[in-house]
């Protein structure tokens, strides 16, 4: 026994303290992205919509061919989404919270694919703090824990790199096994969002223009990546057959019609979409700033109406985001100009046209950019971060650089540790679903308080203030239909009875407040609240 224990011993001796310090970085991240993960989980209209649509797949009662529309538009995204979702429904069980696991899957897996892809660039060290910062990252995490179709493009993004680098180190000699992987990346990604729709195609054909230039011939591996990039798209392509090309009519229709204003105010859409940027590479290495929207470009404004002590914050992050940004760019084009390895020159470069390419692609909705978007290269702030790093580490030249490397990596931690901490307080007190989010155990007591009081009715209706009964109606239609009844939001409540249960649901009432006596023509009965939500039990006047 003793001998085994020792040997035991020996081997793990051997085992690299780059292995320990990696495999505590993906405990750290599986730990963050699985905590609480059902209660905790967004469950917003979409997520419910989702939900309901795979449970009927699961059901047989349809098999879409295609996916949930892109933003405001009549364009529909690949199906893929909705497949992954029923796979794990399959092999989980059926309820929301596990409809997400495939999502909560492929972060896992960005954090491993993200540490060999970081060493592309940076020796160990670098890569393994960088590394860190994605599996702690507030934007990662968040992005990680609920189902959403753009949730899974961090990993088919690297995975398209990934493919794409291996063809062009191994162009002479042809290795299929990465043009296939390439088709995969490429097909999946490809149905996740708009920008993969563009970005990708056009990277892959500027590579192949590339490797042609080069008297690189790689014909079996292209046919192999279309096949497979087909293969992926099955779903879509037979749509598109039975429907004479509908769908992609009305992706060429919506680009037209929201490219139209793009090039009357060149200046004003360069600058969003700079400012969005900063801001985006900001909030994702970082967690400061906002969020949601690009706000950066209406700083100056507040500042002339506020002054500038009422915005020293909002300041300060935007200067240490602009000297982030646009300083790691520089580093970036310092980089390749220097790099003598042909290999990482060429990972530099490719991921220099690639975000060249999401920058022009921004550019043509940078009045209506939001900060999600830039998750289609959620792995830049952190390549920049890694830059900084390096530099701190090589080219300062002093006993203080060691220090400054420290401190940047640090004050990054910080941050995110203080906004994720931020983040479970509110969880804890059951005040984290607003008017702009709302959260699967907090929707489920709302639900739980609705049939608890519909008098045992098999529909039940729900008006409210507008943004809180479009954020909550789909999930609350989610959980009644689970038990067999019907939720119907009301616009018009003159139809209904005094049998009906009627209910309505509005922002927080403090308890300093009193609850309104009439609502809408109906007296109101009870209140019970729900973190930063009141729900009203209404009954009509006699």
């Amino acid at each position: 026994m003793n001998t085994i224990v020792k040997k035991i011993g020996e081997r793990l001796k051997k085992v690299p303290l780059g292995f320990w310090v990696f495999g505590a970085i993906l405990i750290v991240g599986i730990f963050l992205r699985t905590y609480e993960f059902r209660d905790w989980m967004t469950f917003n209209p979409d997520q419910a919509r989702d939900a309901l649509l795979v449970q009927d797949m699961i059901d047989g009662k349809q098999w879409p061919l295609m996916g949930p529309q892109a933003g405001n538009t009549f364009f529909k995204l690949g199906p893929i989404f909705y497949y992954f979702e029923y796979t794990v429904a399959l092999i989980f069980g059926s309820s929301a919270e596990k409809m997400a696991y495939a999502d909560l899957f492929f972060s896992i897996a960005t954090i491993i694919l993200g540490y060999f892809f970081f060493r592309k660039f940076f020796e160990e060290k670098i890569a393994l703090a960088v590394t860190f910062l994605l599996s702690i990252s507030f934007f990662v995490v968040t992005y990680s824990r609920f189902a959403f179709n753009p949730n899974s493009i961090p990993f088919f993004t690297l995975l398209f790199f990934f493919a794409l680098l291996a063809i062009i180190d191994n162009a002479p000699k042809e290795k299929l096994r990465w043009a296939m992987l390439l088709g995969v990346a490429m097909g999946i990604g490809f149905q996740l969002h708009t920008i993969l729709f563009i970005s990708m195609p056009l990277l892959a054909l500027l590579v192949l223009g590339y490797l042609f230039v080069q008297k690189h011939f790689i014909w079996k591996s292209v046919c192999v990546t279309l096949l497979f990039f087909f293969l992926a798209n099955t779903g879509q392509l037979l749509y598109e057959i039975n429907n004479n090309g509908a769908n992609i009519r009305s992706f060429f229709t919506d680009a037209q019609s929201s490219t139209e204003g793009v090039g009357k105010n060149y200046g004003e859409d360069f600058s969003n979409d700079v400012l969005c940027h900063i801001q985006g590479a900001t909030y994702i290495v970082s967690s400061l700033g906002s969020g949601d929207k690009c706000n950066l470009t209406g700083l100056v404004s507040r500042i002339e109406k506020k002054g500038i002590r009422s915005n020293i914050e909002r300041i300060a992050i935007a200067i240490f985001g602009t000297i982030f940004t646009l300083g790691g760019f520089i580093l970036f084009g310092l980089f390749i100009k220097k790099e003598v390895d042909p290999r990482r020159k060429r990972a530099f470069v490719l991921v220099a046209i690639y975000s060249a390419i999401i920058f022009l692609i921004l550019f043509s909705v940078s009045s209506s950019l939001s900060i999600r978007y830039f998750i289609a290269i959620e792995f830049i702030p952190f390549l920049l971060a890694g830059l900084w790093i390096h530099f701190f580490l090589y080219r300062i030249h002093n006993k203080f650089s060691i220090l400054c490397a420290g401190l940047f990596v640090a004050t990054l931690i910080f941050f995110n540790v203080w906004t994720i901490r931020d983040a479970v307080v509110a969880f804890r007190n059951g005040t984290a679903s607003t008017d702009n989010v709302a959260y699967f155990g907090e929707v489920k007591q709302m639900s739980e308080y609705f049939l608890e009081n519909s008098k045992g009715s098999g529909i039940i209706y729900v008006a409210g203030k507008k943004a809180y009964l479009s954020r909550y109606g789909k999930p609350l239609e989610y959980f009644a239909k689970q038990q067999g009844v019907v939720v119907s939001k009301v616009y018009k409540p003159e139809k209904i009875t005094a049998d009906d249960s009627f209910f309505y649901i509005q922002k927080h009432i403090s308890p300093e407040k009193k609850i309104p006596e009439v609502i809408d023509g109906f007296i109101s009965e009870k209140a019970q609240t729900f973190g930063n939500v009141t729900i009203i039990t209404l009954k009509r006047n006699p």
